[in-house]
This record gives structure tokens, sequence and C-alpha cells, in this order.
């Protein structure tokens, strides 16, 4: 982080962002937490869906759809209360093309289920109960993309509901909208994903995406006023194949998204950034982890 970052930073009011759950800029290099501000990663489709480096975890994808999870203590909503990932990631040297609803992120509540550990399989029964809410942001789609904000269907009590972000088949679609965009190879994204709750019933979701250098280049909302959870305790990122890069295999080049920080954040209700401040201060953090990167050869 440059120095010029650190007094913006400062200079910036207390409680701005609320409660921080977690922090992780993984500058141990590992997937574990070492720190009190990391948090624990696992494997949510396969036995290579990341690789540890110093600066970034690499969510590595290529030709295959992969995913990963954290799980923190769970987080009840209030009324008026936020809860809040941001998340700043380094595409590679291939971009797909006519990718519908490819890059996607989400809160979950894990409902009873041992979230905590690796699942190296592209689906798992131990899914099902999960309940939660996913964006799909599709990735260079030739008609315009567009942001999807979906929610988890009721668990199925059979185990059929098996996968957790890879899939839309057991998901509504609460909205589709936002600007259109296209993401570029060799750029810095920041996304943020944001639940506020309205009302006893009613929660609140807004997805953003800015580009480091050029801004928020698309932002959607929408409401859930059949909510059927208000409290969380996962969140998960998932690519679909032939998204990001060409290779799928861990410790090769051009094979995801090296992601240089992710943080979840609780405010409560007095205190609510809009969601573009968020993205514009962690893109201001992000120059810091540019200049630096440990670029793979």
């Amino acid at each position: 982080m440059t120095k010029y970052s650190l007094l913006l930073l400062a200079s910036l009011p207390v409680g701005l962002f609320g409660s921080t759950i977690f922090d992780d800029s993984f500058s141990d290099g590992l997937a574990a937490a070492t720190g009190p501000s990391d948090t624990n990663w696992y494997k949510s489709t396969s036995s290579q869906s990341y690789e540890e480096a110093t600066g970034y975890l690499g969510l590595v994808s290529g030709s295959s759809g992969r995913g990963i999870h954290t799980v923190f203590g769970s987080q009840s909503l209030n009324v008026g209360d936020s809860l809040r990932a941001s998340f700043t990631f380094n595409t590679p040297d291939t971009v797909g093309t006519d990718r519908t609803g490819s890059f996607r992120f989400g809160f979950f509540n894990s409902n009873g289920m041992s979230a905590a550990q690796d699942y190296t399989s592209s689906t798992d029964a131990a899914w099902d109960p999960v309940r939660g809410y996913m964006a799909a942001m599709d990735v260079n789609v030739l008609d315009g993309s567009d942001t999807g904000i979906f929610k988890r269907q009721d668990p199925s009590g059979t185990g059929a509901n098996n996968r957790l972000l890879g899939t839309t088949s057991f998901y509504d679609t609460l909205g589709t909208g936002g600007s259109d965009f296209s993401m570029v190879d060799n750029a810095t994204y920041t996304g943020t994903f944001s639940i506020t709750r309205l009302d006893a019933t009613t929660l609140q979701f807004t997805a953003v995406l800015s580009i480091l250098g050029g801004g928020e280049i698309t932002s959607f909302s929408v409401e859930d006023d059949a909510a059927t959870t208000m409290a969380f305790d996962m969140f998960g990122l998932h690519v679909n194949s032939a998204t990001f890069g060409t290779s799928n295999a861990a410790g090769e080049a051009d094979n995801g998204l090296d992601f240089t920080n992710v943080m979840v954040t609780y405010v409560p209700g007095a205190v609510v950034p809009e969601p573009s401040t968020y993205a514009a201060l962690t893109a201001l953090v992000a120059l810091g982890f540019v200049a630096c990167r440990r670029r793979r050869a």
C-alpha cells in the first residue's frame, strides 16, 4: 500500500466501514488465516480451486468452473443494517467472450452444514440445506453484459441442491440489469456485494463492479420482500469455465483471477455508505497491491 493510500484511509471518519469481520490481503501467501484480520479459505468445487502466492489468492478456473468460499461468525441483520463484501482482483492474459452469468459471488447461511472444509467435487449433497443469495455477472456478452441477482431455493431435503455457486438451477431470479459493460485482460477490478435489511421480511441487494483507473462500470440493485434468512455466515466466489484464463491447473500462467484483497464488513443502520464509496476506496487501496504484484511467468 502506498503512503498516499494510507494517508487517505487515515483521514476517513471512524466507523465509516462499520465493523470489519475480516480483511484478507493474502500478504502471508496462504489460504489459511495466520493473522487477526485474515480468514480461512476453502475449495468449493475441486482440489485445484485455488493457488497460494504472496500477495494474492488465485481462483484457478480456465477451462473449468471453479469456486472458493470462507466461513465467519453468523451475522444477523437488524432493520437498517448491512452486510457488505468488497473484493479486488486482477484478470489474466485471456478473458472470454459471451459468457453469461459467469462471474459469481454471494452471501449464504450454512444452515447447519459443515462449510468450514474443502469440497473437492463439483457436486456434493452437503450443500443442500444452504440458504442465501448470489450475484452473477455476464462477461463480455455480445448483446450487452448484465448483472443478475438470485435467491437460493429452499432445501430439497434429499441432497438435490448439490452446488453452491456453480449453477442457477437451485436459484430463483430476483432481477437482472445494470449498465452494459466489458471486462479486459490484465486489469484490476473491485467488486462489492451488499445486503441491507429494509423491514421484517425485506432485503435489498446491490452489486457493483469498478475498474481501477476508470471508476464504476456497472451497478444493479433489487429487493426480496420474502427473505428466507436474515443471518449469514459464509461468502463465496465462483468463475465458470472458459471465462478467465486458458489453463485449469494451479501454478500455471493464464489460469484465472488473482484476488489481492477480500473484505467483509457489518454496517449498522446508522452508518450506511453508498456501495460506490466502498468500491472507490477499495480500488484506491488496490493501487498499492498493483505496484508490488507478483506476476506469473
